[in-house]
């Protein structure tokens, strides 16, 4: 091996070990930033919801319970059955005593 070859896998490898410690320390910066986003955003989150004006809302009507508990079981059932283009299905149903 010459001393250019030398030199030239030298070179790849300083090379190689400075991008891993960028790579190492962006890791960690971009963890440090999302960990004070979350806490920033937990704390506006908590600081809407104490400043909400609930006394004065009144509970929804029995009727408006029931619509939502139906609505929430079809959701939860699946829905309403779509064809390949994402539209409704027309559903036919056969009854077995006809």
């Amino acid at each position: 091996m010459t001393l250019a070859e030398a030199l030239i896998v030298i070179d790849l490898v300083v090379t190689i070990g400075v991008l891993v410690l960028m790579h190492r320390s962006t890791m960690i910066l971009s963890h440090q930033m999302l960990d004070a986003i979350d806490e920033r955003l937990a704390k506006a989150i908590k600081a809407i919801i104490e400043d909400l004006p609930l006394e004065g809302i009144e509970p929804p009507s029995p009727l408006a319970q029931f619509l939502l508990g139906m609505l929430q079981q079809k959701v939860q059932d699946g829905g309403a059955p779509r064809d390949l283009k994402g539209q409704f299905a027309n559903v036919i149903e056969i009854d077995g005593d006809s």
